[in-house]
């Protein structure tokens, strides 16, 4: 990744989520997190995430525009099928 470059990554208060918001701000990226539950922003954000979206609150995708109008240099998706075409569209 290069430093600047927009990621964004589901689930990013889960285990692997977490991981990858935290590897994002290390390299110097831009990171939008996605999340379920609002419980779940502030531990995101701690994490190292510039922005964060609950889904449950927020349309995804209109955030995710507004955040990186240009598109993602990655979209990182564990979700499966629910999530993946629409990923792969940004």
């Amino acid at each position: 990744p290069d430093p600047g470059d927009g990621w964004l990554v589901h689930s990013a208060a889960g285990g692997v989520g977490s991981a990858l918001v935290q590897l994002g701000r290390l390299a110097g990226c831009r990171v939008m997190g996605v999340v379920g539950s609002a419980h779940k922003r502030e531990a995101c954000l701690a994490m190292g995430a510039d922005a964060v979206v609950v889904k449950s609150e927020q349309e995804a995708w209109d955030e995710a525009r507004r955040f990186a109008p240009g598109g993602y240099a990655a979209i990182f998706d564990a979700n499966g099928v629910s999530t993946l075409s629409s990923s792969y569209a940004h």
